[in-house]
């Protein structure tokens, strides 16, 4: 039986690159008053510009609302332009303090997630487009931030699809496996890998959105990467019929990709120990 030292360490064999932001020459810095942002310079328009300059207006225009609390609000907008894609901007609200406290010395969630997409992008990792990030500073204290990322056309969420079929085609369930083995192979971790994160574009190929959650790391660890496919596996606990017919499916195609196809017994038992650990306890719901 393999030792957890080595398993960490098949785990570990394939080169993993931090991610490599855009160059500067790729972003074009635009300012608002105190409003500052980074936008695509493929993305830059004279409609652009209109939103840039007042987000705010466009949020309460009647756009279409997807969330609004005391933390965020996030709208789906139109094209800006003939041909153009539909948006999402999201602003930060900052409704609790502490949250800006956190945020004085380091980059805002905002601009990890704009970053964090930027990564992804570079490394084939599908996730929604990031197209502008914007932050407003009093000093160092952050008043708001937004992000403007593209809508990710004919979407319907991971969850939207198990609660309406209870079910995926083994298709599906090898690009999940595929998407996730690419985004540890470029050495992200997801900490937030519910199914409402994961979406399905109109060709059915899956998209990983709701950045906030996302870090880069040098090489992940065994540990990382297991925390990661647990809290998905744990998406999956009200199906044990397609966790019985897939979920072995699943891990194969991961570890493939991954190159450690002998590890696969070891990583499912420990991906599912928190499972079973919670259901066996009688919680329901993960935290």
């Amino acid at each position: 039986m393999e030792t957890r030292s080595q398993t960490k360490a098949q785990i570990g064999q394939k080169p993993i690159q931090r991610r490599v932001e855009l160059a500067q020459a790729e972003l074009v810095p635009f300012r608002a008053g105190r409003l500052r942002w980074q936008v695509r310079r493929s993305a830059s328009s004279e409609e652009l510009g209109k939103l840039l300059r007042n987000p705010d207006a466009v949020l309460g225009s009647g756009a279409a609302l997807l969330a609004n609390s005391e933390l965020i609000t996030m709208a789906r907008i139109g094209p800006l332009e003939a041909g153009g894609s539909e948006l999402v901007l999201r602003r930060l609200n900052y409704g609790r303090w502490r949250h800006r406290l956190r945020d004085v010395f380091r980059q805002t969630r905002v601009e990890r997630a704009f970053w964090h997409g930027l990564g992804l992008e570079r490394a084939g990792v599908r996730t929604a487009l990031v197209v502008a990030v914007g932050v407003e500073r009093f000093g160092r204290w952050p008043r708001r931030g937004y992000l403007l990322t593209e809508w990710v056309t004919g979407a319907v969420s991971l969850k939207e699809w198990l609660e309406r079929d209870k079910w995926l085609p083994r298709a599906q369930v090898y690009q999940l496996a595929e998407l996730l083995a690419g985004l540890h192979n470029a050495g992200f971790s997801h900490r937030d890998l519910k199914s409402s994160n994961v979406l399905f574009g109109e060709r059915f190929q899956p998209y990983l959105i709701d950045l906030d959650g996302v870090r880069s790391y040098g090489e992940l660890s065994e540990r990382r990467a297991v925390a990661d496919l647990a809290r998905f596996a744990w998406e999956f606990a009200r199906y044990p019929e397609l966790m019985k017919g897939n979920g072995r499916r699943f891990l194969r195609r991961y570890c493939r990709m991954r190159g450690i196809e002998d590890a696969v017994e070891k990583l499912e038992a420990e991906i599912l120990k928190p499972t079973r650990r919670r259901l066996a306890a009688g919680i329901t719901k993960w935290k």
